[in-house]
């Protein structure tokens, strides 16, 4: 019997990738990369410190991981304040909905415990959820390992059979299959190039739904 849903975050329930990927372009471009934000929306799924380390390693960048992420910190605060986030459409209502059904609810972002409030407390959905974690944790391997979502299942003292999670990326599925959980996609086209063949069932729509 399905008792909780673990939730991604970014590109399932904040729209944030296209942001995320500007903000790269922005801060590589300050080191001599020079790349179309769109080719950084392959790296969804995992840390921003992980993604940073691709970089260098493939580009040959003259900085460290942590410089990058400096970088890329300073432009994406800079857009989220002109901009503001953009919901997932759908997400919150959704959330909303299966809660009050009374299924227990967890987020396992890659993202950073800051980022993960902000976005939660700007959408007004952090009192739905039960566990809140963050892969950037450094004693937590990042997606495609499974860490996070292992430890979600054991906060929430549930088994990873009695959990589904929702992913928007391959990465991501991965760390949620490997772990045990039932594995949901949301289709995001702003997510990358993603196959998800890993999930059980594909969610083009959160208004119609169902079936949790």
């Amino acid at each position: 019997m399905l008792k909780a849903i673990v939730f991604d975050m970014d590109g399932v329930i904040v729209d944030s990738e296209p942001m995320y990927a500007h903000a790269n372009a922005a801060a590589l471009k300050e080191f001599g990369l020079s790349m179309p934000a769109e080719y950084y929306l392959g790296f969804a799924g995992t840390t921003k410190y992980n993604i940073m380390q691709k970089l260098i390693d493939r580009h040959g960048i003259n900085a460290s991981a942590g410089e990058l992420c400096r970088a890329a910190d300073f432009h994406y605060n800079r857009l989220l304040k002109r901009d503001g986030f953009t919901e997932v459409p759908g997400a919150c209502s959704f959330i909303q909905r299966i809660k009050g059904a009374g299924m227990r609810l967890a987020i396992a972002s890659s993202s950073q415990y800051c980022n993960i409030y902000g976005v939660l407390d700007y959408f007004h959905i952090r009192k739905y959820f039960d566990v809140i974690l963050s892969g950037s944790d450094e004693n937590v391997n990042p997606k495609p390992a499974p860490d996070i979502y292992i430890n979600a299942v054991e906060a929430l003292n549930i088994q990873p059979s009695e959990a589904a999670a929702i992913e928007d990326t391959d990465t991501g599925l991965q760390a949620a299959h490997s772990a045990g959980l039932l594995c949901y996609a949301y289709r995001n086209k702003n997510s990358g190039n993603q196959t998800l063949s890993l999930a059980y069932k594909v969610i083009n729509d959160y208004n119609v739904m169902y079936g949790f």
